[in-house]
């Protein structure tokens, strides 16, 4: 129990300590008025960085020898590293300065503490890394074994390549043969022209002997 301040009262916070990670836990608070008239007390709560409490109300009237039990909630941020947090309650208690109804005083209190403990292990877990999304692996289209046409010049040449060569060298072949032919039928042509030629000259001859 905190010290009571003379001519006020006291408050005490239960359980001292408690641990969480990042879920709420739940303490009492117990206000009580010591004198023999009723009294306001004012409530303030602070609180470590990263702990958030929650207490209401926050102004209590309690009356003469009374007390007012409340509930504080706090609550530790998710991934705070482990240790102790602490919070602290401060009350203010307003009445007579003279015991009469007369003028009204603040009659400061003692403080009242507690702790909550963040164990280990309570850390946030590491994010893992985002891995680059892959597309679909595009297979390589087999178009069939590649003839290797090696030539005089040293020219290798696809299957479509070498179709074409051949057609080349058919059209070539055809060409000459048709040259050839042709060749033939002039000769030939010559050759009948000049037998044409060389039959009156004959005919001239047998008749001059008659």
């Amino acid at each position: 129990m905190i010290p009571i301040v003379a001519g006020s009262g006291s408050v005490e916070i239960a359980p001292a300590s408690q641990q969480a990670c990042c879920g709420a836990v739940e303490y009492t608070l117990t206000v009580a008025n010591t004198v023999n008239q009723q009294r306001q007390f004012d409530l303030k709560v602070q609180a470590a960085e990263g702990l958030t409490v929650m207490l209401e109300p926050k102004t209590v009237i309690i009356p003469a020898k009374g007390t007012e039990e409340l509930t504080i909630l706090a609550k530790p941020a998710c991934g705070l590293p482990p240790g102790n947090y602490k919070m602290i309650v401060s009350a203010t208690a307003k009445g007579s300065c003279d015991g009469t109804c007369g003028t009204l005083c603040d009659f400061p209190m003692g403080d009242a503490e507690a702790v909550v403990t963040v164990p280990r292990g309570c850390e946030l877990p590491e994010e893992p890394a985002e891995e680059p999304v892959e597309g679909p692996v595009e297979e390589p289209v087999d178009n069939g074994p590649v003839t290797n046409n090696t030539q005089s010049g040293g020219n290798t040449t696809s299957p479509t390549g070498a179709v074409v060569q051949t057609m080349t060298n058919y059209n070539l072949f055809a060409i000459a043969a048709l040259f050839a032919v042709l060749a033939v039928f002039v000769v030939l042509l010559f050759l009948v022209r000049k037998t044409d030629d060389a039959k009156p000259k004959a005919d001239n001859v047998k008749t001059d002997t008659k």
